[in-house]
């Protein structure tokens, strides 16, 4: 497991997060602190139409658009009728409205329990079979009538008495939610989701997060918290950065100002020589790879493998740093041996599994591209 790090920097209203992998920037998230229209947040709303050529409707949730809701095979709502929905989705663009659902996903650090539903579900990253097992057993013995869960990939050491006592966290905050809907006489937020900081410690704590570096003194109060309780591992360093002593920004002491610029250019050098170009489109994100410079190598074969294999690589890292979601198309430069074409696929497939968010390399096509699909949003399982 690679060794992470935790940068946290505030400022009035907004939050921006750093995480770095042996020292390397691979995530990058920001948020304005007054922005509601997010994955996760809980909204009571009111159905304004169905739309059965779209097969959804469109949901008055409190905000300036309305949320697109899709409907579930044989679901049938009706104008006027309220329900409580939960952020799935941004947009594409700033003309549609959040896209919510009805399956409701109440996330812990162990956990997702899903309201309404029943079953147990251990996340596909835990590949270990025996613990897969274990896991499954622990999770249906404390499992409350009335859901489903989900069990997380951040379960090493975890306990039955552990799982337990977060299963009850979250039936309790799920009854709090509805006990809230039941007084509100206009749409609304109905349970705002963790602030970026907390979200991000809550989803890092138990796999390999070494250091958490903030600038926030109600952030730090809180891991400091966390930790009393047991949801970080005590090995885990907390270190408050004054920025008013230090006189500079932590991004910047850090030097992360200068590896995002880099980072985020269109066109992103490789250590072999090679270079990407990254081109965002409608339906998909386009990958290009190119030699450049590269000129090591005995043959044409040997340099085209060398520079996919670094390639994918860092396409893996640049679309985790960039959050790219949906469809994925990598230009690989052509190869004509079918071992080749299978350590790149291989490795691909390596640096995806570094992904908190699920990733799937479908393989190459006829002409050479690599297709893969990166979930939406920012639930991690």
């Amino acid at each position: 497991m690679e060794k992470r790090e935790l940068v946290i920097e505030r400022s009035p209203g907004y939050i921006r997060a750093a995480v770095l992998e042996e020292g390397r920037l691979c995530e990058l998230h920001d948020e304005r602190e007054e922005g509601s229209a997010r994955t996760e947040t809980l909204f009571y709303g009111r159905v304004q139409a169905v739309r059965p050529s779209l097969n959804a409707a469109f949901v008055e949730i409190g905000l300036e658009l309305n949320a697109f809701l899709p409907l579930r095979e044989g679901e049938v709502l009706r104008g006027g009728q309220w329900l409580i929905v939960q952020g799935a989705a941004q947009q594409s663009t700033q003309t549609k409205g959040l896209r919510v659902s009805r399956k409701i996903q109440l996330a812990g650090r162990f956990l997702v329990m899903v309201p309404g539903e029943s079953g147990v579900h251990v996340s596909q990253k835990v590949r270990d079979p025996r613990r897969r097992q274990e896991l499954y057993r622990m999770a249906q013995s404390v499992c409350p009538q009335g859901y489903a869960l989900i069990v997380r990939t951040a379960t090493e050491g975890v306990t039955a008495q552990t799982l337990e006592a977060e299963a009850r966290e979250l039936d309790e905050r799920w009854k709090a939610a509805v006990r809230k809907s039941l007084g509100m006489i206009r749409p609304g937020v109905l349970m705002a989701r963790e602030t970026l900081d907390m979200r991000l410690v809550r989803d890092l704590a138990g796999q390999g997060l070494e250091r958490i570096v903030t600038n926030s003194p109600d952030c730090i109060q809180a891991v400091h918290a966390a930790m009393q309780e047991g949801k970080i591992a005590p090995e885990t360093r907390a270190e408050f950065f004054d920025e008013e002593k230090r006189a500079q920004r932590l991004f910047d002491a850090l030097n992360l100002e200068t590896q995002i610029e880099r980072a985020l250019r269109r066109r992103i050098w490789l250590p072999c020589g090679g270079y990407l170009v990254i081109d965002f489109c409608e339906a998909m994100t386009v990958i290009d790879v190119n030699s450049g410079k590269m000129t090591q190598g005995t043959d044409v074969e040997e340099t085209a493998l060398r520079v996919n294999l670094e390639a994918v690589y860092e396409s893996a890292r640049q679309i985790r740093l960039r959050d790219v979601g949906g469809i994925v198309i990598i230009d690989l430069i052509d190869m004509q041996e079918e071992a080749s074409r299978d350590a790149v696929i291989a490795a691909m497939k390596e640096a995806a599994a570094q992904d908190r968010v699920p990733v799937s390399v479908e393989g190459l096509t006829r002409l050479g591209l690599l297709e893969l699909t990166r979930r939406r949003g920012d639930a991690q399982l």
